[in-house]
């Protein structure tokens, strides 16, 4: 089994989700700390133009949180813990689109 750590699966999803417009974001939601230890809350938006999984880029907007713990060490992050929600935005970019 393949293992990915959370800066390349930043780095995919950030390929395939280019931030085109004035409205598209990557914004810190909130940082806190505890001893060792920092989370983020993390909410990303953006345009699909960029092949993601096995899908193409459909020209859809889609968005994803995170919720991130990293166990620091001195002054550099020694572990990550960030699950994501691939299947949430997986939906967002292949779901048929509606109308509201």
């Amino acid at each position: 089994m393949m293992t990915t750590t959370a800066e390349q699966s930043m780095t995919l999803i950030r390929t395939a989700f280019q931030a085109v417009e004035a409205g598209d974001l990557q914004a810190v939601q909130d940082i806190f700390g505890v001893d060792d230890k920092v989370t983020v809350l993390l909410h990303c938006r953006g345009t699909h133009l960029g092949a993601f999984q096995q899908f193409e880029a459909t020209g859809r907007q889609a968005g994803y949180r995170s919720i991130g713990v990293n166990r620091l060490v001195g002054d550099k992050i020694a572990e990550e813990w960030v699950p994501a929600d691939v299947i949430g935005l997986m939906r967002q970019i292949t779901s048929a689109p509606t109308d509201h």
